[in-house]
């Protein structure tokens, strides 16, 4: 039996124009609390995006953000991990030595974009971090940092990520498919904060269902019992797990769920 459902974000249960469907996404979530099965929204972006998004349920779900860094279940936050202020310097220097770079700093409660650069860039993440705030100086944040995000041309995408994951201590650095590099406190990934959900709440791994797209998304497909790629998703996730679903367009997530709420419960 399904205790807990984990849903990626963006290419999994958002369309590709970051929508979805509220009408279809209610019926099936109201059938989810009638079994005491729990959503949980597995995401890249912070706590407080993902509740504007779930706005009218936003207190019956459980949260993964930031890529597993923040864990928040009935309104309590049960773990919330910070960057070292070195890693932090370090990924600032480098960003300072790659002419090309964008550079985003998240906080709990606030994202910081360093720099004046690139107003369309600007344009493309603020509805993923409400508020972002532009800052020319390190010394302007004044909360921990839970995550980083570096942009670099695509061509130079891959020889970043090794470079971080090979050099910069206590971070490593996934790609969630939109070419943009997020940087995760090393250990603190997705999978991670669905064992400490299933902790809290006495679920084994084996209880879970899971679905994404991207590379963000490997940890959780592996941990849970059941697992699902998107059928636009990155090859990589789709030799990861278990099932294929529908495409993110297709409401592929919520035809999934239905399909096993009638076979499980008719």
């Amino acid at each position: 039996m399904i205790k807990a459902i984990a849903v990626d974000m963006d290419g999994t249960f958002l369309h590709s124009d970051g929508t979805y469907n509220h009408d279809r996404f209610l019926k099936v979530f109201r059938q989810l609390q009638d079994h005491q099965i729990t959503l949980i929204a597995a995401s890249g972006n912070p706590h407080y995006q993902l509740k504007k998004q779930f706005a009218p349920v936003q207190a019956d779900l459980a949260y993964v953000a930031e890529n597993g860094v923040e864990v928040i279940q009935a309104g309590q936050v049960l773990s919330c991990e910070q960057m070292t202020s070195s890693a932090i310097q370090d990924v600032f220097q480098l960003h300072q030595d790659l002419p090309n770079s964008q550079f985003i700093l998240s906080g709990f409660n606030q994202a910081y974009l360093m720099g004046e650069k690139d107003d369309e860039f600007f344009d493309s993440v603020k509805h993923h971090y409400l508020g972002l705030k532009r800052i020319d100086d390190l010394q302007e944040v004044n909360e921990p940092i839970v995550k980083m995000q570096i942009k670099v041309p695509v061509d130079q995408t891959s020889q970043l990520q090794a470079y971080i994951n090979d050099h910069i201590q206590g971070v490593t650095a996934v790609t969630s498919g939109y070419d943009d590099l997020d940087l995760i406190i090393t250990g603190q990934d997705k999978a991670a904060g669905l064992a400490k959900l299933c902790q809290a709440n006495h679920w084994q791994a084996s209880e879970l269902m899971a679905f994404g797209d991207g590379q963000n998304d490997l940890s959780m497909l592996n941990f849970v019992g059941h697992s699902y790629a998107m059928a636009n998703g990155m090859a990589i996730v789709k030799e990861a797990a278990q099932n294929l679903a529908p495409s993110n367009d297709e409401d592929g997530v919520l035809q999934v769920i239905e399909a096993y709420l009638i076979q499980q419960y008719g």
